[in-house]
């Protein structure tokens, strides 16, 4: 079971439930003008949050099984292990290089906030900055262990290269560019690598609901070349036809 599948499963078995929870609070004769309508718009607010979840990641699943069973594919091709292997160590240093960068900013921000507040009033500061300081702890696994797990988790899994129209499934992970909101950029071969490396530009929307950049690199074998040069006409080709259509 691939991992979109297994969200997906998870999400609508959580929908479910929260529907479910929805009418305990009236059938338990609890005081509604109370805890039970909080009870009730609680479950409501999951329940909408684990539907759009199960859309979101059943749209996936079905790209995921597509690309697995050959369909709808522009390219696919297997990385060898040692290459994986390197290719997922300098992703992994770049990924620290960008968490750790993040990290510091934010950190900077805690010092300055933290310490203006407590110069203003040290009894309220000390509780500002004590709560700021914990948020900070709290993104240490962000910045520091989630990169290594993450890249522990793909040197693990296997690794075929399946591009489409729609997005790529690489090491497990899929990137989806037809996403509400995502956008597909462009596609080219970087011919300073050694081997050379397909580089997919998208972007998907972030937190704050603006486009987060993201650069898919892909090694490629020498005897794959042709067909990477074939992704990059047939995307480029691809986002103009749309981009004409609207």
């Amino acid at each position: 079971m691939n991992r979109e599948t297994a969200i997906a499963r998870a999400a609508l078995a959580a929908l479910i439930l929260f529907v479910c929870l929805a009418f305990v609070p009236s059938q338990a004769g609890m005081d509604m003008m109370r805890v039970g309508f909080a009870l009730v718009a609680g479950c409501v607010f999951f329940s909408i949050a684990s539907a759009v979840t199960w859309l979101v990641f059943r749209r996936r699943a079905k790209m995921v099984d597509r690309f697995l069973a050959g369909r709808d594919i522009l390219a696919r091709w297997e990385i060898p292990a040692p290459l994986w292997s390197k290719h997922v160590a300098a992703d992994l240093e770049e990924e620290k290089s960008d968490k750790k960068a993040l990290f510091l900013i934010s950190a900077a921000w805690v010092v300055v906030i933290g310490g203006a507040f407590l110069l203003y009033d040290p009894d309220a500061g000390r509780w500002v900055a004590g709560v700021l300081a914990l948020t900070l702890l709290i993104l240490v696994p962000f910045a520091f262990w989630l990169p290594r797990l993450r890249a522990a988790k793909l040197l693990r899994r296997p690794t075929p290269v399946v591009i489409g129209r729609d997005g790529a499934f690489v090491g497990g992970e899929l990137h989806d560019w037809r996403l509400a909101g995502s956008f597909f950029d462009h596609a080219e071969i970087d011919d300073k690598t050694e081997p050379r490396q397909l580089h997919l530009h998208y972007a998907y929307i972030g937190g704050r609901g603006v486009p987060v950049p993201s650069i898919v690199r892909l090694p490629i074998p020498p005897d794959k070349e042709a067909e990477a040069r074939h992704v990059v006409e047939e995307l480029t080709t691809l986002k103009g036809h749309r981009r004409h259509h609207g």
